[in-house]
C-alpha cells in the first residue's frame, strides 16, 4: 500500500467490533440499573467514579492553547465565598442516602469544575501557578502533606466510609478554593472584589444580628421551605438558639454564634484599612463607627473569642501600620510613637486581663464562662495521652469519637481545631497545619512592609486575618470558617508572588546587567 493509506478493515470484523461496543454499553447498563435497584444510596457514589474519570480524561483531552473560562472561574469563585457568609449552609435540599446539596456544596463543584477546564486548557495560567508554587515551595509542601494525611490516613480510620466522604468534601471546599485564589488574587480589581464581598457580608451579618437579638431567635426559624428542611439532629439545635447569661446569642447564618463572632473579627481589618487609608474625616469617622457597629455585634454573640479576634484584629493593624510608617517616614513621629508604644501598651493589657476581673472574664474566662473552659483543660488533658498513643493520627472527623469527651447532655464535642487536627492527622498534620499559619503571615507581612504598590496594602488585613484565625481555631473546632483560611493562604501566595518575590526578582536581575557605555564614553580599566 502507498504510504499515508491503511487497509479498509473488513465487513466482519465492522460487526464484530460495533457488536462488542453495543453489547459493553448494554451490559455496564444493566449493571448500573441492578446496583441502582439493590444496593443503599449511599454506595452509589463510589459507582459514579468511572463516570466522573470519563469526565476528567475529556477534560484533560481539550485543546491547549485558550485562556479557559476565566470568567465562570471568577464568578464561580466569588459565588462560592459569598454563600459562605450569607446563606445558612443547613439549608438544603436532602435526599435520602445522600449527603446534603447545599449552596456551598453546588458552588464548590462549580469552581471545581471551571478550574479544572482553565488548568486544562491554559498553559498560561498552569505556569502562573507553577511559578507561584515555586516562588513559595514551604507553604507547598505543608499544604500538600496535610491533604496527604487525609488519604494516608484512611486505612487507620475506623470508619472509612466516613472519613473517605470527608476528605473528598474537604478537597473541594478547601483545597480547590486554595488553588483558585492562588490564580485569581494577583489582580487589583479582584482584591477590591473581594474586600467588597466581606464589608456587603458583614453589614447583611449585622443588619440580621440586630433583627434576630430582637426577635429572640432564628429570623428564618419557622419559614424554612421544606424542600430546603433536612431531618438532623444538629439542625434542631441551631434552630433553638443558645442562650448565655439570660442573654440570647445570635448566630445570623452561621451554626453557632462562635463562628460569627469568629467572622466578624476577620472582617475588623478591612475597616480600619479603609479608615486608615482615607483622608476625608467624614469618611474616617463612618469607618470607625463600621468598626464600633462590629463590636456591638460581637457582643450579641456573647463569645469571648469574638473580643479576642477583634483585640487581635487591632493589635497586628497598628503593630504593621506604625512599622511601614516608620519605615517609609523616618522624621514622623506617628510611626515610631506606635512602635515604641506597643509594647507597654501590650505589657499593660496582658496585665489587666490577668488581674483586672471584667477584662478577664471577657477575653480568657471565668464567670458565666467558667464551664466552657474548664471543659476545655479536661479536652487538652485527655487530648495529649491519645496523640501520643498514635502520632499519626485516627483519620478524617475521628478526632470527636477518638477523644470522646461528652456534654452534660450527652453530646460527644471538642472546643479546639488543634485537638481536632492532631487527632485526625497527627503530629505531622499540627506541624503542617499550623506551620502554614506562621508561613503566610510572614509573607503577608512581608508584602506589606516591603512593596509601595497601593494594591499591596491590602496584605495588612490578610496579615491580620490570618492572626486571627490562629488565635481562634486554638479555641474553635466549628469548620464553618475553614474554607476562609484556605482562601486567605492562597490570597497571600499571590500577593507575595506579585508585589514582594517578582520585583526583588526584578531588581536583582536589574543589577546583574552591566550597565551600558554611552558613545565617546571610556571603557573602565580591567
Amino acid at each position: 500500500m502507498l504510504p499515508g493509506y491503511r487497509q479498509e478493515p473488513s465487513p466482519l470484523r465492522k460487526l464484530v467490533t460495533k457488536s462488542l461496543f453495543y453489547v459493553t454499553i448494554v451490559t455496564a447498563s444493566l449493571f448500573y440499573g441492578l446496583c441502582v435497584a439493590l444496593l443503599p444510596p449511599l454506595f452509589l457514589l463510589y459507582f459514579s467514579f468511572p463516570v466522573l474519570v470519563l469526565v476528567l480524561l475529556t477534560i484533560w483531552a481539550l485543546p491547549d492553547g485558550t485562556r479557559g473560562p476565566l470568567g465562570l472561574l471568577t464568578f464561580s469563585f466569588f459565588a462560592f465565598a459569598a454563600v459562605l457568609v450569607i446563606w445558612p449552609d443547613y439549608m438544603a435540599v436532602q435526599i435520602p442516602g445522600f449527603a446534603w446539596i447545599s449552596a456551598r456544596r453546588i458552588w464548590s463543584w462549580m469552581l471545581a469544575l471551571s478550574l479544572l477546564l482553565c488548568l486544562s486548557m491554559s498553559g498560561e495560567m498552569r505556569r502562573e501557578l507553577a511559578d507561584r508554587m515555586g516562588k513559595t515551595k514551604p507553604f507547598w509542601i505543608m499544604a500538600a502533606t496535610y491533604f496527604a494525611l487525609h488519604w494516608l490516613t484512611l486505612p487507620i480510620s475506623a470508619t472509612v466510609a466516613v472519613s473517605f466522604n470527608q476528605s473528598l468534601n474537604q478537597v473541594f471546599v478547601w483545597g480547590l478554593p486554595l488553588i483558585a485564589a492562588t490564580f485569581l488574587f494577583d489582580k487589583p480589581k479582584n482584591l477590591r472584589r473581594w474586600e467588597v464581598l466581606i464589608l456587603i457580608a458583614v453589614a447583611i451579618n449585622c443588619v440580621i444580628s440586630i433583627l434576630e437579638y430582637r426577635n429572640g431567635r432564628l429570623l428564618w426559624a419557622d419559614h424554612i421551605p421544606g424542600f430546603l428542611t433536612v431531618q438532623d439532629e444538629v439542625l434542631q439545635r441551631i434552630l433553638q438558639g443558645a442562650i448565655r447569661d439570660g442573654e440570647y446569642r445570635v448566630t445570623s447564618v452561621f451554626t453557632v454564634a462562635l463562628c460569627l463572632a469568629e467572622f466578624l473579627s476577620l472582617a475588623v481589618p478591612y475597616a480600619l484599612h479603609r479608615a486608615f487609608s482615607s483622608n476625608h474625616l467624614g469618611r474616617i469617622l463612618f469607618w470607625v463607627l463600621v468598626d464600633l457597629v462590629l463590636l456591638g455585634a460581637i457582643i450579641l454573640t456573647r463569645a469571648r473569642l469574638g473580643i479576642v479576634g477583634l483585640l487581635v484584629s487591632h493589635s497586628v493593624f497598628l503593630l504593621l501600620w506604625g512599622a511601614k510608617r516608620w519605615m517609609a517616614k523616618g522624621r514622623d513621629l506617628i510611626g515610631p510613637a506606635i512602635s515604641l508604644a506597643y509594647p507597654v501598651a501590650a505589657s499593660a493589657f496582658i496585665f489587666a486581663m490577668l488581674f483586672v476581673p471584667a477584662v478577664h472574664n471577657r477575653t480568657i474566662g471565668g464567670g458565666s464562662t467558667g464551664f466552657s473552659d474548664d471543659s476545655r483543660k479536661v479536652q487538652f488533658h485527655m487530648f495529649w495521652p491519645k496523640l501520643f498513643r498514635n502520632p499519626f493520627g485516627y483519620g478524617t472527623a475521628r478526632s470527636g469519637d477518638t477523644l470522646d469527651y461528652h456534654l452534660p447532655s450527652g453530646m460527644v464535642t471538642v472546643d479546639s481545631y488543634f485537638i481536632s487536627v492532631g487527632l485526625d492527622y497527627g503530629v505531622l498534620g499540627l506541624i503542617c497545619f499550623f506551620g502554614m499559619f506562621f508561613y503566610t503571615f510572614a509573607l503577608a507581612s512581608r508584602t506589606y512592609l516591603t512593596s509601595n504598590s497601593k494594591e499591596a496594602e491590602l496584605a495588612l488585613p490578610l496579615a491580620c486575618g490570618i492572626a486571627v484565625l490562629f488565635f481562634v481555631r486554638l479555641v474553635l473546632s466549628q469548620s464553618d470558617n475553614v474554607p476562609f483560611i484556605f482562601i486567605l493562604f492562597g490570597m497571600t501566595i499571590a500577593m507575595y508572588a506579585r508585589y514582594a518575590a517578582a520585583p526583588k526578582r526584578q531588581g536583582l536581575g536589574a543589577a546583574a546587567v552591566p550597565a551600558r557605555t554611552m558613545p565617546g564614553q571610556l571603557q573602565p580599566a580591567e
